[in-house]
């Protein structure tokens, strides 16, 4: 980088921080003077683990050492009916025996990993000879330090003891607490002490007090320790609260805080932590959801995240009679609601934003919160523990739909065999964009069992600028690129100078197809400005899954030329053949297929790179810490704007579907007309592309419509479907006038005949004799 750009980066994240306002200088300031304090104090004060806090218990208040508290707190925590965890002791052996065998067998082959010195985080495993190096950074990743330091083998040991009863997996998790105090007192120099790091671990040892209450060598070794380490977490995070930081992380934070203040109303200050963190934790909800329930960080691990933890507090609270206030209530229950909209039929999430797969902070599946977005089949390990010994039914009847989030910025696309989400939002949030991406009009496609589309995940934090760059650039996502310019300017590993905004203009949803107009508007601060309309149908939507697919359609509207780059990730190990033209993609991943045809368009090219290292081009990080080559479809134009592309996806599962025919034309820049036949269907599709109402012919209908759809297939009478029609015309027979969202027609005995409409009965309006002669004289 030039110093002439670095110092603009530099103006422009001072320019940013600025921007935030006073209230946010000033609490950035405050959290920055407290920290730097106690760092000059433990320069001359070496950090030290406080005494074990005297308690209201008998035996334990003459503050005994934390060998001798481990006995009286296992009875006291054993007994004591009020406040209720999850799960009492006696119910504890009930839930690990409904627990699937194939999940035990993982915790127990984990477990016994560890048993050996083996730590395996964000793809990298290391095995330690002796007891871990807690500031061991393997690779230079500071992710796998993070993650043996926030103790998540503190609960694969407890959960394996409870599968097999070996309590050398409890004796396992003593010594490795044991060890990891003596060499981490409270120290606010010591990575393990950042407040997010506190925050998770304080859930973790939550946890792992009553998971291994009853279990005698962790009671004799461990349970006073770690009693010992929740106050002292407890105290350090209430001082350390990342208030500046108002994303997942002030969060978080706060419902661990509230949370050890609930379930321990023993120890000194937890009246102090309860009221303070759920304060805190529901300005948050109320700050970081969005009204339709999307997480404002745009990234769908984080909205997990957020929701699932959210999920437990809210459980906690309510065993133990704390009220939720209402309006927390419906935003977290609008976000279990898109939570449950953007899973795929596998259970896998979409990769928007800084997310991956698997990652262990995800640890409740909040989809299992609510009667009517309950999964079918059984929970994850994590969350049976949560739901404990009941489970009750899914809710019968209820499909998935299509639907839009507004505010959030997505839209769902999906059937039982098919789901596609289109990302059409803000670009993150205002404050903390940390974990948003370049992505305005990306979209993941899923169908017939298989990811054929993928976004590029978020590979990790701390990868060298270039890749950083390339996991948030546009590049890395289904989307165009204008120019080699990213969307958005990005500026370091979290930041944005420049962000772009997209938004959805038009959404119809029909039980037959979905049509989703979306425009963004990060090239418009290009020297000529350049604005990208994305528009997505669905078509064939609930029929068999051979007969179902998305047509694409790009519209760039600017006044001289430009270059775009279109980019079609594919998952690692796609296979895919070019089409005749050399421009068409067929590619198929595990028994499914997908079919990428760009329309007519001159001189557009196209190219397959994967695996490329400078620049970054064809790389997919599925999982935390880990990229995989991926084969990337780039199609490429360099010419006038503006520029209109139509691009047919087609999922398919047999061979025979390679002979199918698609043919595209542009009328005047302001119609799109398809053809497409397969061997199973024939269709035609004419729509608007200026977004305007219009006469539209599609022999033998006319209509003044935004769009029209007709489909012909063996054994089936010819159906249409009409968006937004005014009036119908059939030759000279009037087929509807009046207004409609959609409207549904069937052929039948040479006639059209009206089958479905949504909202309304056919009205009196009347077509002028002019309008009449106008659509039946085709």
């Amino acid at each position: 980088m030039t110093l002439g750009n670095s110092v603009r980066r530099f103006w422009l994240r001072c320019q940013r921080f600025v921007g935030h306002g006073p209230t946010y200088a000033l609490t950035y300031a405050r959290w920055r003077s407290r920290r730097l304090a106690e760092r000059i104090w433990q320069r001359f004060s070496p950090p030290a683990w406080p005494l074990p806090p005297a308690l209201p218990i008998p035996g334990l208040e003459s503050l005994p050492s934390p060998v001798e508290m481990g006995p009286l707190l296992a009875a006291y925590l054993t007994q004591r009916e009020r406040p209720r965890f999850h799960f009492s002791p006696s119910e504890a052996a009930a839930i690990a025996h409904k627990v699937l065998p194939d999940q035990q067998r993982r915790t127990v082959e984990a477990a016994q990993a560890l048993l050996h010195g083996e730590h395996t985080y964000r793809s990298i495993t290391v095995v330690f000879q002796d007891l871990p190096d807690w500031r061991h950074t393997p690779q230079g990743s500071a992710d796998w330090r993070w993650d043996l330091n926030r103790h998540f083998w503190l609960l694969t040991l407890a959960r394996a003891r409870h599968y097999t009863g070996d309590e050398a997996f409890a004796r396992h998790a003593a010594l490795l607490l044991q060890h990891w105090m003596e060499h981490n007192p409270p120290d606010v120099r010591n990575p393990a002490w950042r407040p997010f790091e506190v925050g998770v671990r304080l859930g973790v040892w939550t946890w792992a007090a009553f998971l291994l209450a009853q279990a005698p060598p962790f009671v004799q070794e461990g349970l006073g320790c770690l009693w010992q380490g929740l106050r002292a977490q407890a105290r350090y995070l209430r001082r350390h609260l990342e208030r500046h930081v108002v994303n997942n992380h002030l969060l978080l934070e706060a419902k661990s805080l509230a949370m050890v203040g609930l379930l321990f109303p023993e120890l000194p200050e937890a009246a102090i932590w309860l009221e303070e963190g759920l304060e805190t934790l529901w300005a948050q909800v109320r700050r970081q959801f969005h009204p339709d329930g999307v997480h404002a960080e745009q990234a769908t691990q984080y909205h997990a995240l957020c929701t699932g933890d959210l999920w437990e507090m809210i459980r906690l609270l309510e065993y133990n009679g704390v009220s939720v206030p209402a309006d927390v209530r419906s935003r977290w229950e609008a976000a279990v609601h898109f939570q449950a909209a953007i899973v795929r039929p596998d259970g896998s999430i979409p990769l928007f934003g800084d997310s991956a797969r698997h990652d262990p902070h995800r640890r409740f599946d909040a989809r299992w919160a609510l009667p009517e977005t309950r999964p079918t089949g059984e929970p994850d390990e994590e969350t049976r523990w949560l739901l404990g010994v009941n489970l009750l039914p899914k809710e019968r009847g209820i499909a998935p739909e299509s639907e839009t989030f507004p505010e959030g910025g997505y839209v769902v696309m999906q059937d039982p065999n098919h789901h596609l989400v289109l990302d059409c939002g803000p670009f993150g949030d205002p404050v903390v964009p940390s974990h948003a991406h370049a992505d305005a009009l990306s979209f993941e496609l899923w169908a017939c069992g298989q990811t054929l589309l993928t976004d590029s995940g978020g590979y990790t934090y701390h990868a060298p600028p270039e890749w950083r760059a390339y996991f948030r650039g546009t590049r890395a996502h289904n989307t165009v690129v204008v120019d080699g310019e990213d969307q958005s300017v990005l500026l370091g590993r979290r930041e944005v100078a420049r962000p772009a905004q997209a938004w959805l203009k038009r959404w119809s949803s029909t039980p037959y197809a979905d049509w989703a107009v979306a425009e963004h508007d990060g090239y418009t601060r290009l020297p000529d400005p350049v604005l990208h309309q994305r528009q997505i149908l669905f078509l064939g939507k609930g029929e068999d899954p051979d007969e179902a697919y998305w047509l694409l359609v790009d519209t760039f509207k600017g006044a001289s030329a430009h270059r775009l780059n279109w980019h079609f990730h594919l998952p690692p190990g796609a296979r895919w053949s070019w089409g005749p033209e050399r421009r068409s993609l067929w590619t198929r991943a595990e028994g499914a297929g997908l079919a990428i045809l760009p329309g007519d368009l001159a001189d557009l090219q196209a190219q397959v790179v994967e695996g490329q290292l400078s620049p970054p081009l064809g790389w997919v990080s599925l999982e935390s810490g880990q990229k995989d080559p991926a084969p990337t479809l780039v199609l490429i134009y360099e010419g006038d704007l503006p520029v209109h592309l139509p691009v047919l996806l087609m999922p398919y599962r047999s061979d025979a579907l390679e002979r199918l025919v698609w043919q595209t034309q542009v009328l005047g820049g302001k119609e799109l007309v398809v053809n497409l036949t397969t061997p199973r269907f024939y269709d035609r599709l004419v729509l608007t592309l200026e977004g305007e109402i219009a006469l539209l012919r599609l022999p033998p209908l006319t209509a003044r419509a935004r769009g029209v759809w007709m489909r012909n297939s063996p054994g089936r009478p010819p159906r249409a479907l009409v968006w937004e029609p005014r009036a119908i015309y059939s030759g000279d027979q009037l087929v509807w006038v009046g207004e409609a969202p959609w409207i549904l027609l069937l052929r039948r005995g040479g006639r059209w005949e009206v089958d479905g409409v949504e909202a309304g009965e056919l009205s009196s309006e009347e077509v002028t004799q002019e309008e009449a002669i106008c659509m039946s004289s085709i």
